[in-house]
């Protein structure tokens, strides 16, 4: 027992000593840490740099002062960068094995990958990397502490024209920031010109100043700072991105909200009681923020297991008799899964309408501030079938706005999703042909139609709420969006996001929130969103007149409406807007009856008004007590000058926004009146050439003459030419690759111009032959038949007769002896006397064997600078 607890004590000890070390190492570690960053800015997935703005143009040389510790694995990350996953982008990186690495995608969307093998930057200790992009030599560049160290051909600058993204400091702009900076970096400089050997040797030895470069960060001071000052003076500075807040910047006054539920696979597949946490919010919530109905974005689930529907439907349904709300199936939602979760009374008791009988295709309508909406929800990648079907259902809701819910529609770069994106829809669809994709949805059904208001989407993984404004073709704004939070969720772990669309009660402000259920936080990857819109019209239209007294070359367009017919073109009083001479004719007349303008099926749309004769102009009839938004454009030829007059009524302000747009906004009161000066006649500028291209040796070039307004700028016309192409110059033909014997050669003749070459193929010479006599065969040596060989190659006919068979005793018992298992000098095998053996250090020879013994024969040689088998052989041949 004493022995038991003798060791026991032993064991203790042992025990915490070895904690002791463990927590000293860890110490240790911790001061190094703190060491280290006392000289650069450490990173992790949370804590990247963006900077202010984007390059307008690539930089030409990027230079860093990082440290990566020696033993590091893997690759260690972004430097500067603004890699989405896609789009044009450029990436300063440190990639695996410490080697420094550009990726980039061009204008043409061709990804570009240089990565310098010889050069590795790990070692605990600051390394000053520098990479170039010299056009001048074709090269790219890159330096290890002012040395050049490795380069890589092909270089002819990054051809990138712009930047849609701005970049990020210590990571890029991928969802989560996943391949953030390893190590720690001291400062990030970018020059506009391919730097020198001598000024990249300089930089690395320490700068004076940055007044040359493009953008100069210095992090070695990082500590907790937020924000870095751009030391070029350029406004590149950097700044901390912040992701979850306590609290929202506050609201203004809003009369109704409609919530966003993104797509919520990640939490289907690895949180699903998660689930709950959206749902309780948002009928905890419907109340206190004013929720009227809420929209899902798709992907719903992530593989469409009935584990997964089963868990959603529980949720979702808790918004049964509680608020309005749509469903929509994503791209990782079944035809079958989505149909049999849905096609139930609690769900389909809501809808008002459905394409083919299934929730896949369906709308409702509901009223929110007074404003009656009809949403409509389109399956992923709706057919042309569907489509039209849509569009029936919106010809017939002429009053109500419109909101559409699609899985895919809009790319986080603020475009409509197209076959370039990833993942965009071209399947064959679930009911009458192939699927559309954004750009096909917006021209055959977004675009159409004036009252179509919004459209919501999900699909593209994006942490950041993605506003998006496009001008329809009756010239109404349609507010794209996309609400994604799975990357928040698939990173940051199950977060619930909740995204709030918050509407002010004349509709032109919403308010976005991004709202966690779980964490009980607001996710921000930019500031929270205020966006303009156009605002809710009134139905239906109580009018009222506006005189209008303009000059004749104006027009009158409405944002719903098509360029018309100037005001009184003919110069007569009394003409009204469209020239036809008739008394209330309106504007873009269609059937030559009196109706308004872009009339849809008899229905007026939002701010629609007509013009009837009024002495000397016309008169508005506008929506009363409502605000109007009219925009006059000059007719063609003509421009709207700076200083344009105009005597605005009450209520009423005439803004020119442009040389071509005037625009009329307010709320004008009972008989109001409103007079306009004139447009002016276009004052076209000199000739200038533009698009000039230099023909070469093949190839034609080109320019266009444009001539210009000088005071609007308006292009007025505009001339092709064509410059034709030269043609090569050919220098004489030169031996690039010599003729063999039996292999063809090939001579060349360069372009003096272009470079281009032509090539020829020289015969094969042909072997040079000598013949040689043959030699008998004897007991002792082989011999060979008549031979010829090749002066040039070792082109040869020999062919060996074997040795004559020996007279002599019988030696069909001799002993034999395998000596690919002895040792060298160990072979002792028994021999008939008249046969002598010798044994060397070397390897035996090939080719002879002794008949007798089996054993073979090797010739005298001596290895270079040994005496000691000559001396053996000596010996042997003396026994």
């Amino acid at each position: 027992m004493k022995f038991i607890r003798k060791q026991t004590l032993i064991s203790t000890l042992i025990t915490i000593l070895m904690i002791f070390s463990v927590c000293a190492a860890s110490l240790f570690d911790s001061l190094k840490t703190d060491a280290e960053d006392v000289s650069g800015k450490r990173f992790d997935s949370s804590s990247a740099f963006i900077v202010a703005k984007p390059f307008e143009k690539a930089p030409a040389t990027l230079e860093a002062t990082v440290s990566v510790s020696a033993g590091f694995q893997g690759r260690g990350g972004v430097i500067l960068g603004n890699y989405t996953g896609s789009s044009r982008c450029l990436n300063f990186e440190i990639y695996n094995g410490g080697n420094p690495r550009i990726f980039y995608i061009d204008d043409e969307g061709v990804g570009h990958n240089l990565v310098f093998t010889k050069v590795d930057v790990r070692g605990g200790e600051p390394v000053h990397v520098a990479i170039v992009c010299d056009a001048e030599s074709g090269k790219y560049l890159c330096y290890k502490n002012g040395v050049l160290e490795d380069s890589i051909d092909g270089a002819a600058g990054f051809s990138i024209l712009a930047f849609g993204n701005a970049l990020m400091a210590g990571g890029d702009r991928r969802a989560n920031n996943t391949e953030f900076f390893k190590g720690t970096i001291q400062d990030i400089v970018c020059y506009e010109s391919a730097r020198s050997a001598e000024e990249i040797a300089a930089d690395a030895a320490g700068r004076s100043g940055f007044g040359d470069a493009m953008m100069a960060l210095d992090f070695r001071d990082g500590g907790d700072k937020l924000r870095f000052e751009d030391l070029s003076g350029n406004g590149f500075d950097a700044e901390a991105v912040v992701k979850w807040l306590d609290h929202s910047p506050p609201l203004l006054d809003y009369e109704f909200s409609i919530c966003l539920v993104g797509d919520t696979q990640k939490i289907s597949m690895r949180n699903p009681r998660h689930v709950s946490y959206i749902y309780d919010w948002i009928c905890d919530n419907i109340e206190s923020k004013k929720i009227a109905f809420v929209m899902h974005m798709g992907d719903i689930t992530e593989n469409s297991w009935d584990s997964e529907w089963a868990v959603q439907s529980e949720e979702i349904f808790k918004l049964n008799g509680k608020v309005g709300y749509s469903m929509i199936r994503g791209n990782h939602d079944t035809v079958e899964g989505f149909n049999k979760t849905f096609s139930v009374p609690g769900y389909m008791g809501m809808l008002l309408g459905t394409f083919d009988g299934t929730p896949l295709n369906s709308y409702q309508t509901f009223n929110a501030g007074g404003q009656d909406f009809l949403h409509v929800c389109l399956d992923y990648g709706a057919s042309d079938a569907a489509l039209n079907w849509a569009a029936g259902i919106i010809e017939a809701h002429p009053e109500h706005l419109v909101i559409i819910t699609t899985h895919c529609y809009l790319y986080h770069d603020g475009t409509t999703l197209d076959i370039n994106d990833p993942v965009p829809p071209n399947y064959k669809g679930t009911n009458d042909g192939w699927a559309n994709n954004g750009d096909q949805m917006w021209d055959k059904l977004m675009s159409k139609y004036p009252n179509i208001y919004m459209v919501c989407c999900g699909h593209d993984p994006w942490d950041e709420v993605v506003v998006a404004k496009q001008r329809g073709d009756n010239g109404n704004i349609v507010t794209a969006m996309l609400a994604n939070p799975q990357g928040i969720d698939l990173v940051e772990g199950s977060s619930g996001i909740v995204t709030m669309l918050y509407f002010s009660r004349d509709g032109k402000r919403m308010q976005i929130e991004n709202y966690s259920t779980i964490r009980q936080k607001y996710y921000v990857g930019s500031p929270q969103q205020t966006v303009e819109m156009p605002g809710f019209p009134s139905y239906p239209p109580k009018h009222l007149n506006v005189d209008v007294k303009l000059g004749e070359h104006l027009k009158v367009l409405s944002g719903q409406a098509d360029a018309a017919a100037p005001a009184n073109e003919h110069g007569d009083a009394a003409v009204p807007a469209n020239e036809h001479g008739d008394a209330a004719v309106p504007v873009n007349e269609q059937s030559g009856e009196a109706s308004s303008v872009n009339e849809q099926n008899g229905a007026a749309p939002a701010n629609t008004f007509e013009i009837t004769e009024s002495s000397g102009g016309f008169t508005l009839k506008v929506p009363f007590g409502e605000p109007v938004n009219i925009v006059l454009v000059p007719e063609e030829g003509y421009c709207i000058p700076e200083n344009f007059t105009c005597e605005a009524c009450e209520g009423v302000t005439v803004t020119r926004e442009s040389f071509d747009r005037l625009v009329i906004s307010g709320t004008p009161v009972w008989h109001a009146s409103l007079k306009l000066g004139d447009a002016e006649a276009h004052v076209p500028s000199d000739v200038i050439r533009e698009n000039e291209t230099l023909q070469d040796c093949l190839n034609n070039g080109s320019y266009e003459e444009a001539v210009y307004c000088s005071k609007c700028g308006t292009e007025l016309s505009r001339e092709f030419f064509e410059i034709p192409a030269n043609g090569h110059v050919f220098g004489g033909y030169a031996v690039t690759t010599q003729p063999t014997c039996t292999g063809e050669g090939e001579e060349r003749r360069y372009c003096h111009v272009c470079g281009e070459y032509e090539s020829r193929v020289i015969p094969a010479a042909g072997h040079k032959l000598q013949t040689h006599q043959g030699i008998d065969p004897t007991e002792d040596e082989p011999g060979c038949e008549p031979y010829e060989t090749c002066e040039t190659c070792d082109y040869t006919t020999y062919k060996e007769l074997p040795r004559l068979a020996k007279s002599g005793p019988d030696d069909t018992d001799a002993p034999t002896v395998n000596v690919s298992t002895v040792e060298p000098h160990q072979i002792t095998p028994t021999v008939p006397d008249n046969h002598v053996v010798r044994f060397v250090d070397a390897v035996f020879a090939a080719d002879k064997l002794c008949p007798s013994t089996g054993i073979r024969e090797v010739a005298d040689e001596e290895e270079p600078g040994d005496d000691t088998a000559g001396r053996d052989d000596k010996e042997n041949k003396a026994k």
